[in-house]
């Protein structure tokens, strides 16, 4: 049974496996992704982060999806458990928030990220045991 959404933002999802489609060919985009990839771990997508009671889910956008090779991107699925946890870090401009679970982690930036950070907490607090 799917469990209701509680919210939609359009943010950046920090992909580790995110590669660029082999037909784009713009030689400076592709050093300098691979150089930031390598660096950061991964690189940021753009797309749609949705919020569910038991649940984060995460699409990415059009033009991410015409940029990077097929099924490197998501969609990105991550389930609250008994381990689940957020976490928030201040960065410049828009802060980076992490939801990790028992089996992964899904890194995210977004304006305006503190309150989507209180909804993924209060979210995961409500499927742990009492």
């Amino acid at each position: 049974m799917s469990r209701p959404l509680i919210v939609e933002r359009t943010v950046n999802v920090l992909v580790e496996s995110a590669a660029l489609d082999p037909a784009f060919n713009r030689l400076s985009l592709v050093v300098v992704l691979a150089v930031f990839s390598f660096v950061r771990g991964g690189l940021w997508v753009g797309g749609n982060l949705r919020l569910f009671e038991d649940r984060l889910e995460f699409r990415p956008n059009g033009r991410n999806l015409q940029l990077h090779r097929p099924g490197s991107i998501g969609p990105i699925e991550l389930r609250f458990d008994a381990k689940a946890t957020a976490e928030m870090k201040r960065a410049i401009l828009t802060n980076i928030v992490t939801v990790a679970n028992s089996t992964g982690k899904l890194v995210f930036r977004c304006y305006e990220a503190e309150s989507l950070f209180e909804d993924i907490r209060d979210a995961i607090a409500k499927t742990k045991p009492n």
